[in-house]
């Protein structure tokens, strides 16, 4: 008979390889399994089935209402767009069904006959969204197996929710305001990627401030991801290639095209210095084409150029983020830092960071050399830090170090020493 788990990992999305989460998850199955720990992951899936692995088991809960399982143009939040939903589906989970559709996957899961006999014995219960009614089924599963339960919180529920509904009183968000806080005192710990996350959570709910920790992401290691290639050679006379990896109004409402060029257009191009060809790698809205469209004309006008390709997969834009001269990234949020930046550090770059003054990628890049920032409430100011970055990206010696706290291992040591 098998050792019995010690941790226990609730991942609807685990079979997904677009929602975000599931690095997160991946990166926790590596650090936890290089302790000699044996850990359960429990997934949502069109079957039963369970997959024996080096570092314990996964286990895949029917999704008998195709609420979890990933669908064509599924959003990397790992939820299925409510456009693929049919009407009665979207006006029943408003109404009736909290915190999301899911639920009803995560209460079967944390009943389910094969999660209860694998996971007998566990000592941890870690649950990750989105989507937040995996907290429902880490939260009932622990209570059930009496382990201690971990939320893990990787974006906000109600601070700087991602669904639009929760941005505004109603009843939806005091059903939601409940649920929250109910799962909250019931965690023996919660865990959000960043200091910012961290005080908005408090101030709402400060009888858990002791159990609030703050676990960032992590770069990927050189054994995950392709190796970083040496500084490729740049022609005379040739542009920079620069690189925006990601979505635009499709992953949040707050970030826009029109913030991502205004920095670039505060620039006075000068003849002795090289031209740009900035690239956008990801899925785009309308409303961003529309945008681009113009940024594309006044960006022309300076000699400069602006392209849009459709996404890759994962590795394939690593590879294109190590060959790229500069990385150029964008958060609107105040609060969340977003994973994007590690694969970034991770790449090597110059990364030119566009983003509010006072947010939590702000401050976690503060220190960090290789990071220029430009700010989004900034309407003619940005133009000495974006040059600054142009110039490092045309600087084949430019050095771009993975700062220490960002690599997997600490990441490990954090994660020992919270659920030591």
């Amino acid at each position: 008979m098998s050792a019995a788990p010690r941790y226990v990992l609730i991942a609807p999305f685990w079979h997904n390889p677009a929602h975000v989460g599931r690095l997160r998850i991946a990166r926790l199955v590596r650090v936890l399994a290089r302790d000699g720990a044996r850990v359960v992951v429990v997934a949502a899936g069109a079957q039963h089935t369970r997959v024996d692995a080096p570092w314990g088991v996964e286990l895949t809960v029917p999704d008998r209402w195709n609420l979890c399982r990933e669908v064509p143009g599924a959003s990397v939040s790992g939820a299925a767009s409510s456009a693929h939903r049919a009407p009665w589906r979207r006006w029943l989970h408003y109404l009736f069904l909290y915190p999301d559709l899911s639920v009803l996957w995560a209460r079967q899961a944390a009943i389910d006959p094969a999660v209860r006999a694998a996971c007998r014995g566990a000592r941890w219960v870690l649950s990750s969204s989105p989507p937040e009614s995996a907290h429902v089924a880490g939260w009932r599963l622990a209570r059930a197996l009496g382990a201690g339960f971990v939320m893990d919180m990787r974006d906000g529920w109600l601070d700087e929710p991602l669904k639009p509904w929760l941005e505004t009183p109603g009843l939806r968000r005091c059903g939601e305001r409940r649920m929250e806080r109910r799962l909250l005192l019931a965690a023996q710990h919660v865990l959000v990627t960043s200091s910012g996350w961290q005080r908005a959570l408090i101030e709402r709910v400060p009888e858990i401030a002791a159990r609030v920790a703050v676990l960032t992401n992590a770069c990927p290691p050189p054994d995950v991801g392709p190796a970083a290639p040496a500084r490729p050679a740049r022609a005379p006379g040739t542009a920079l290639q620069l690189l925006y990896a990601g979505r635009l109004s499709g992953s949040s409402s707050r970030r826009t095209a029109d913030q991502l060029l205004r920095p670039f257009l505060q620039v006075t191009p000068s003849p002795g210095r090289p031209a740009v060809a900035l690239t956008i790698l990801g899925e785009l809205q309308p409303e961003d084409a529309s945008w681009l469209q113009s940024g594309q004309a006044a960006l022309t006008d300076r000699g400069w150029q602006l392209t849009a390709e459709a996404p890759v997969a994962r590795e394939q834009a690593l590879r294109r983020m190590q060959a790229a001269d500069g990385l150029v990234l964008l958060s609107a949020s105040a609060r969340a830092i977003p994973s994007k930046l590690f694969d970034y550090l991770a790449a090597r770059r110059p990364v030119l960071a566009i983003m509010p003054r006072d947010s939590a990628t702000a401050a976690f890049t503060a220190t960090m050399p290789q990071v220029f920032p430009a700010w989004t409430d900034e309407e003619t100011g940005n133009a000495a830090s974006v040059q600054r970055f142009l110039d490092a990206c045309a600087c084949a010696t430019f050095a771009c170090a993975v700062p220490d706290a960002c690599t997997e291992e600490a990441h490990g040591e954090r994660v020992r020493d919270l659920l030591a």
